[in-house]
């Protein structure tokens, strides 16, 4: 709504307007976190749909975790059962629909953001075609909690290994230029395998580099990863992430003149985004997420707190309930039909009764 007003232009009604038509629309489809599922062509915030493929994802580790926790002599053969059913969906999903192995963006659906684009819809939004990365980062942490068990110790070649791990990930990204530069017919059988494997690939690069972390494999790399502001940067990124897209679509849809997409005007572009993207998420964090983790963190120290005061008074009304010598004594007494006038007195008689 106040989007719509910020600018102006002859791509602005289409690329805002029509954000706010489908928010109104489809607005409880983001609440109930199926939107990267329902009315995917009518999306409201594009990129929130991340968020419903976290939420499903986070569901049904929790599922496997139970089960792999209930049955842990199983637990290889159930996490490697189901990493390999999630292989062939991913594989029959790319083979059926003749998509490429990687996401190959030509330029006619850039002009309406992916909106009716058949591979956007089919590999990149539904949550199924990432349990394979999931599943595969289960297992790598069910494996990491076993080296930290065993206290492993990272040789010199592990230290190597990790490096190379490092710059294997940008390569991967840039084995995708094969793709790019030759037309392969489809559907093809060793691109709907190189999909799914492809997958486990960046998992497996990403559990040997956090292998790299835990374990302190380098230590100078590791001193300046350490360093505060990345602390600061990892704290806004997700506020970042939830402005970039309105930032993308103003400077895309803001414009009067046709752009020149050159190597300067890429990076140009993608810098200042970055950074103005990370500035609004600095304001949102400010302004949103640190009053309701502040208000959430008093609310639950509160709630502790009376936890605790409750624990020591049950504990002192216990103790107190608890029969002292004196208290003993003197009940011995009342049963005997005496009734002592103080304490002393009972005391008195009980040790002259132990007397006799």
């Amino acid at each position: 709504t106040w989007l719509v007003r910020y600018l102006d232009g002859p791509l602005w009604r289409k690329g805002f307007e029509t954000g706010r038509t489908y928010c109104r629309k489809h607005w409880w489809v983001n609440l109930l976190y199926i939107n990267n599922y329902y009315a995917t062509d009518e999306p409201c915030m594009q990129h929130t749909w991340y968020l419903a493929a976290d939420f499903h994802l986070f569901v049904y580790g929790l599922v496997v975790c139970a089960v792999v926790l209930r049955f842990p002599k199983y637990r290889t053969y159930i996490l490697s059962f189901l990493l390999l059913v999630c292989t062939m969906i991913a594989a029959i999903v790319v083979y059926v629909n003749e998509y490429e192995a990687v996401t190959v963006l030509p330029p006619e659906p850039l002009r309406f953001f992916y909106w009716y684009w058949d591979m956007y819809h089919g590999t990149y939004l539904p949550t199924h075609m990432y349990l394979i990365n999931y599943t595969a980062a289960i297992m790598g942490s069910f494996y990491m909690l076993h080296l930290q068990r065993k206290n492993f110790k990272t040789p010199k070649m592990f230290s190597l290994l990790w490096l190379l791990g490092m710059l294997a990930m940008p390569g991967s990204f840039a084995a995708g230029y094969f793709i790019y530069s030759n037309l392969f017919e489809t559907p093809s059988v060793w691109m709907a395998l190189v999909f799914p494997l492809g997958r486990i690939l960046y998992t497996a690069l990403m559990f040997l580099l956090s292998v790299g972390f835990i374990f302190r494999a380098s230590k100078p790399i590791l001193r300046l990863l350490n360093i505060h502001f990345f602390g600061i940067l990892g704290r806004l990124t997700y506020c970042a992430y939830l402005c970039h897209f309105f930032i993308t679509r103003a400077t895309s849809f803001g414009t009067r003149r046709l752009a020149n997409l050159g190597v300067f005007e890429m990076n140009t572009s993608s810098w200042s985004t970055l950074v103005m993207s990370y500035v609004f998420g600095w304001l949102l964090c400010l302004m949103l997420e640190s009053p309701f983790i502040a208000l959430q963190k008093i609310l639950f120290e509160s709630l502790h707190g009376k936890r605790q005061s409750n624990a020591p008074s049950n504990q002192q009304l216990q103790q107190d309930n608890l029969p002292t010598s004196v208290t003993f004594l003197g009940s011995l007494n009342t049963l005997n039909g005496k009734s002592p006038a103080n304490e002393v007195e009972s005391y008195t008689n009980s040790t002259e009764q132990q007397r006799l």
